[in-house]
């Protein structure tokens, strides 16, 4: 009987170590391919990025009845942009990024309401190139857009 208990512990603490990081499984984003995706709330999808240094990426997502919050993360975690557009459940949010560095980058596709009921979006990397002068200033400017609403949500 002692067995039986031992080994039930064991298979739950096991299903609460790998449970969070088959959560985590990265799909990759390939340039031009467009994916639907149903999600819910509480969940949050991750997709792999690799890039050059100093490389501009612009990935669009289309909320279809779901608000979704994107986060763009380097390899060590750090979040290096964010973007939620004041449009609601409805219309696109699209994140663009200059990198400092060559790596593997994660986005993460959250939705912003942690009871909303099922809805769908499509994803799609539309852009990867060589960054110029001018990409820096406009991502600083939707950065800063993307603050101002995140802090009026806040308050």
């Amino acid at each position: 009987m002692k067995s039986r208990h031992f080994l039930s512990a064991a298979l739950c603490f096991l299903v609460s170590i790998v449970a969070p990081i088959a959560a985590q499984d990265k799909f990759p984003l390939p340039l031009g391919e467009i994916f639907e995706r149903e999600i819910a709330g509480a969940e949050t999808h991750y997709y792999k990025i690799s890039l050059q240094k100093n490389e501009f990426l612009q990935i669009r997502v289309e909320q279809k009845g779901v608000d979704v919050g994107l986060k763009f993360v380097d390899g060590s975690g750090k979040t290096l942009a964010t973007m939620d557009s004041p449009n609601g459940s409805q219309g696109p949010e699209v994140l663009k990024f200059v990198t400092d560095a060559a790596e593997d980058y994660t986005l993460e596709v959250n939705s912003l309401d942690q009871n909303a009921k099922k809805g769908n979006y499509s994803i799609q990397r539309t852009e990867t190139r060589p960054a110029t002068a001018n990409d820096r200033k406009v991502i600083k400017a939707d950065q800063a857009r993307s603050e101002e609403h995140t802090s009026e949500l806040q308050s």
